[in-house]
């Protein structure tokens, strides 16, 4: 592992942490004296998306992207550690998205 994927992997353990304890903070309190905005499911999704990202790390392919198998790039992973599509292939799907959300909304029903 680099020292690049070293920064990453610890920034990631502290945003598991950070994860982690807002859920127990929402556990414990509550619905009374929440200091956590977002709900319970946010949490378990971020975890999710960390613990795959770590798992990539520790595998070798963390800077590989899913669909194209090229380079995300470090200036994209720095801006967002669990990224797992090169930049080209967000925006496609991006733009595949709204296509279907497009034809979705003018469909007749």
């Amino acid at each position: 592992m680099n020292a690049f994927e070293q920064q990453i992997k610890k920034t990631l353990m502290a945003d598991r942490k950070c994860a982690l304890e807002n859920l127990e903070q929402l556990k414990s309190a509550g619905n009374y004296g929440l200091t956590v905005c977002e709900p319970p499911q946010y949490y378990y999704d971020w975890l999710e998306r960390i613990d795959d990202t770590l798992e990539r790390l520790e595998n070798g392919d963390f800077n590989i992207c899913r669909l194209c198998a090229g380079p995300i790039g470090e200036e994209r992973l720095r801006s967002s550690p669990c990224a797992d599509l090169c930049i080209e292939c967000q925006k496609k799907l991006v733009v595949h998205r709204l296509i279907h959300k497009f034809n979705y909304a003018f469909s007749p029903r």
